[in-house]
């Protein structure tokens, strides 16, 4: 696969991390956006919003890079433990440094919270649950929906992987069978189905090496503005918009991507690629934090692009901090051969 395939995805994955800090710092400054934009806009061409394009690019990056097992042996238990490794440590220590200050700070905070809701948290799908409404109040700290999601996609992904290797238009013609009708149905609350879709069409674009071949680009180019200029004003659902516009996107991105493989470039694209979990777990609680002693509605633009800085960099040192403490964690638990 070459160091170009690793390289656009980090590319691709540093990018689709701004758009996600963008999003969350918009949506805290702008009190969900019921305040007028201080900082940027929100809504993308298309009405596609950033959140769901920066959140789409993970769940395609994500299917990309598991789409590398295609060709090589896969043990399904070995997969599970790898994940569960890759998601869990991090996610616990991240935990317990949100809870316990905000637990101490304000214990009033989780008295209405019922006891048995620990176990969304120990599964690492606490706000999954809240968004999907299986529980009104539980201890979420840290984390967004994503994570559910993804854990539920690597769940599936052995059938997905069996399913593109060997029958791909099958799985590709039954995945939409199942998902799009889901989606309309809204059962899933829009977190499932489609982004179901664009995890299986990061492993389509692994199988058949589209980020080589120039003509993706144009194809993509093609998609994004069918979801622009056409699906608008034919009614298509505001999430297939949302589908067209990110697949379309980041099959230009893929293509591009070589052009921007320079010496710096490359390399902070493989430092936030390395931290974006962390990034991810730590990003929407220190926002929560620093806006706290603001008066967001006088708020000034000025103030807003020099908050928008310390919270990039805060979110680096934390990042940095919590995937430190997380390799000397998972360090330390190895068995004592293993760490000879």
């Amino acid at each position: 696969m070459g160091k170009k395939r690793l390289f656009y995805l980090d590319f691709i994955r540093t990018i689709a991390l701004f758009v996600i800090l963008v999003t969350h710092f918009n949506a805290t400054i702008t009190n969900m956006y019921t305040l007028p934009a201080k900082f940027t806009g929100s809504i993308l061409p298309g009405n596609v919003t950033i959140g769901e394009f920066g959140s789409g690019l993970f769940f395609m990056i994500s299917g990309a890079a598991l789409g590398l097992t295609l060709d090589k042996p896969f043990h399904v238990g070995e997969f599970y433990k790898k994940r569960v490794k890759a998601i869990y440590p991090m996610f616990y220590i991240a935990f317990l440094v949100s809870f316990g200050i905000r637990f101490t700070e304000n214990p009033a905070w989780y008295a209405a919270v019922p006891s048995s809701s620990i176990l969304y948290t120990v599964f690492g799908i606490d706000m999954f649950a809240l968004s999907l409404g299986w529980s009104g109040m539980n201890f979420a700290c840290v984390g967004e929906w994503f994570t559910g999601v993804i854990l539920l996609l690597y769940l599936v992904f052995p059938l997905f992987r069996k399913g593109v290797s060997k029958a791909p238009a099958v799985t590709a013609v039954l995945a939409a069978a199942v998902f799009i009708p889901l989606h309309l149905t809204g059962a899933d609350r829009g977190l499932v189905a489609l982004n179901a879709l664009k995890f299986l069409f990061g492993i389509f674009f692994t199988k058949y090496r589209l980020y080589e071949k120039k003509p993706t680009a144009a194809v993509g180019a093609v998609l994004s503005l069918a979801a622009v200029f056409l699906f608008p004003p034919l009614g298509v659902p505001k999430g297939f918009g949302a589908l067209f516009f990110t697949a379309g996107a980041f099959m230009i991105l893929a293509v591009l991507a070589p052009i921007f493989e320079v010496r710096g470039v490359k390399e902070f694209a493989g430092l936030a690629s390395r931290y974006s979990y962390a990034a991810f777990l730590t990003h929407h609680v220190l926002i929560q934090r620093m806006v706290r002693n603001f008066d967001l509605p006088s708020l000034r633009r000025r103030d807003a692009f020099l908050l928008f800085g310390i919270y990039l960099a805060y979110t680096a040192i934390c990042s940095v901090l919590l995937y430190t403490a997380n390799e000397k964690l998972t360090g330390a638990l190895k068995p004592r051969e293993a760490r000879a």
